[in-house]
């Protein structure tokens, strides 16, 4: 008999004892490790994350703007929100709001100013400051550099919407936005159009905006920690540009102290401090 048949029939005895992996594999008592190397298992995936209200295909912006306040309850932060106007010649007016925020977002102080460009000087028309513990409110008002107007209150609205979720719901529905990038903690959103350029929140006297754009980054748990608006208009009738920006920052890390100015407001009113 030739060796090619005995070797034939040496293989057939083989595989009858051991079976298919000792004809196919070799040594029977491989580790786990090298038979996964030999036929390796499918891996699992995960599905993409993304922020509350946000798919690839559509934008939610009510839900985008609640999970932005509830995510922000959980922290100190600090919100700022400017508006700069421009015309042919430059910049016409300016407006800077700045606002620290404590942990549950009844605690915070905060102030305004507003100036006004012209062709000889920049001076500022508005300057506000405010604060309050949750209970009670305290104010500063200085108009064309005055003397300042302290007011204090135990009753009211503060502010209507100190963590910027409502100026939000309103500015990113009235906007054809779309995912165009991620970054390792959230989305980036953009858009070049307004599907609704009404609801768009326009500084006073200005009308008809359009030519819009705007892009936002958004973390994963809904934050939506800087944005910006642009857009034409019209002032008065002029042709105007309008640049908005909106930010929030120092999350965990900002501190909320009660400025001095506030036990002068409490001395000159009626009210009980709290």
């Amino acid at each position: 008999m030739s060796r090619t048949a005995v070797a034939a029939l040496l293989c057939l005895a083989l595989l009858s004892l051991a079976g298919c992996n000792a004809f196919v594999g070799g040594d029977t008592t491989a580790s786990p490790a090298e038979a996964d190397a030999v036929t390796p298992a499918p891996v699992p995936t995960t599905a993409v994350p993304f922020p509350p209200g946000i798919t690839e295909r559509r934008i939610d912006a009510a839900t985008l703007a609640a999970a932005h306040a509830r995510a922000l309850r959980s922290y100190n932060y600090t919100l700022t929100v400017s508006h700069r106007l421009f015309d042919e010649n430059g910049t016409v007016s300016e407006l800077d709001r700045r606002r620290t925020v404590a942990v549950g977002g009844e605690r915070y102080v905060g102030g305004y100013e507003r100036r006004v460009v012209t062709r000889v000087s920049t001076r500022t028309t508005d300057d506000v400051a405010y604060w309050t513990n949750g209970s009670a409110f305290a104010t500063r008002l200085r108009v064309s550099q005055r003397d300042p107007y302290y007011g204090y209150s135990t009753s009211g609205d503060p502010i209507i919407d100190p963590d910027g979720s409502r100026r939000l719901n309103r500015t990113l529905d009235a906007l054809a936005l779309r995912v165009t990038d991620r970054t390792d903690d959230g989305v980036v959103l953009a858009a070049r159009r307004a599907t609704v350029p009404d609801r768009l929140l326009t500084p006073a006297g200005v009308a008809d905006p359009h030519n819009v754009s705007t892009t936002a980054q958004v973390r994963f748990d809904g934050v939506v920690t800087d944005w910006r608006l642009a857009y034409d208009a019209r002032l008065r009738g002029e042709p105007i540009r309008v640049v908005q920006r909106f930010r929030v920052s120092g999350l965990g890390t900002t501190t909320v102290v009660r400025p001095d100015w506030v036990g002068r407001a409490i001395r000159n009113s009626s009210a009980a401090p709290s």
